[in-house]
């Protein structure tokens, strides 16, 4: 069985005093942030054969965990190290019922894009990023950010907020790239409902969305991920 390095939480709802804790559990480091009451909360699992590697840590209110790792290999003291971001994000609903609400989603999303711009000096910073994106891209032809395995037509806001944030840091829906098998849209039915059942990461007995997304780096050139439902 492949061993899984890190895992990227949403919704975990982890009790913290301060802006993130630490726990262990079995094989893992659980970084999580703070939550809001009983809700919210994001976390980053990294597997312990690898928390040699993890540089610091920093919670992002109740809706993101940042892990900074140096590349494998690295030895400390050794200049300039490669470093990866890793970023679990819970971003806020869609649709918003005030403009209080919409304001603060739109301010949700530029404080992630200022997280991404930090490198802490370093010349190469690689940014993985496991989100619950509340929102739905959509395929775009000829993108390099936002590929053809597209559950849904068209974007909806937040949509619209992560294709901009893949735009800003040279990023790239990954799960919209490659998925397992997958029937054409314009298969027979039962093909369809296959590739639906494929990309959908939320389900409900009335629908299906494709929500939550892998962004990367277009940098990182290999990547094996992989989505719990």
């Amino acid at each position: 069985m492949q061993r899984i390095d890190v895992l990227f939480l949403q919704e975990t709802r982890i009790q913290c005093p301060e802006d993130y804790c630490v726990k262990k559990v079995g094989e893992y480091t659980v970084y999580g942030s703070r939550c809001s009451g009983s809700k919210y909360g994001a976390a980053v699992c990294v597997h312990n054969s690898i928390i040699d590697n993890v540089m610091g840590a920093s919670g992002h209110g109740d809706r993101g965990m940042e892990i900074i790792l140096t590349e494998p290999g690295y030895t400390r003291g050794h200049k300039s190290p490669k470093l990866i971001r890793l970023l679990s994000l819970y971003a806020p609903q869609d649709e918003q019922r005030s403009p209080q609400g919409e304001r603060d989603r739109k301010k949700y999303w530029r404080e992630v894009n200022a997280i991404l711009q930090q490198n802490f000096g370093s010349k190469t910073m690689l940014n993985i990023v496991g989100a619950d994106c509340n929102g739905r891209l959509a395929s775009t032809y000829g993108s390099a950010e936002v590929g053809q395995q597209c559950l849904h037509d068209e974007f909806t806001r937040n949509g619209h907020s992560v294709a901009d944030l893949l735009l800003k840091n040279r990023m790239k829906a990954v799960n919209t790239f490659e998925t397992g098998q997958t029937a054409s849209k314009t298969g027979n039915t039962s093909e369809q409902r296959a590739a639906s059942h494929e990309l959908a990461t939320f389900t409900t007995y009335k629908s299906q969305s494709q929500i939550d997304y892998v962004l990367a780096s277009k940098s990182v050139k290999t990547l094996s991920w992989g989505l719990a439902k």
